[in-house]
């Protein structure tokens, strides 16, 4: 990901998608297709979304051996606020079909695009 990539994004900073192990170099392995996807999805909702989890390098206690799709750059974790917050957002992503893997948890909601052949698609998990 170049750095000039990061001049279009309005709502987010690299940061935020970092590794949060404290035992890396805090690569930035995120995808930035899901980046944009994010970013376009951030305008369109009205109101602000906290990654509370992007990349995971392989030394992040959930990485679980490179095969997350967290691990693989794929996936996020976006925090809920509150229910009304967390309906909206799966309404959103679920009417555009944006996300085919759903991980649902009553702080966050798990957002993936991972199409890795060992990854089901067209699913909705709960924590």
């Amino acid at each position: 990901m170049s750095e000039e990539n990061w001049n279009h994004i309005n709502y987010f900073t690299k940061e935020e998608f970092l590794c949060k192990c404290g035992e890396c170099d805090r690569d930035t392995g995120v995808s930035f297709i899901l980046v944009k996807i994010l970013d376009r999805m951030r305008s369109d909702m009205g109101f602000a979304m906290r990654i509370t989890s992007g990349f995971r390098c392989i030394k992040h206690p959930q990485a679980r051996g490179g095969s997350s799709s967290h691990a693989r750059g794929y996936a996020v974790d976006v925090g809920c606020d509150s229910s009304g917050q967390r309906f909206k957002l799966l309404e959103y992503v679920l009417k555009r079909g944006i996300f085919l893997r759903i991980g649902v948890a009553h702080d966050f909601l798990h957002f993936d695009i991972d199409d890795s052949e060992d990854k089901t698609d067209r699913v909705i998990w709960t924590y």
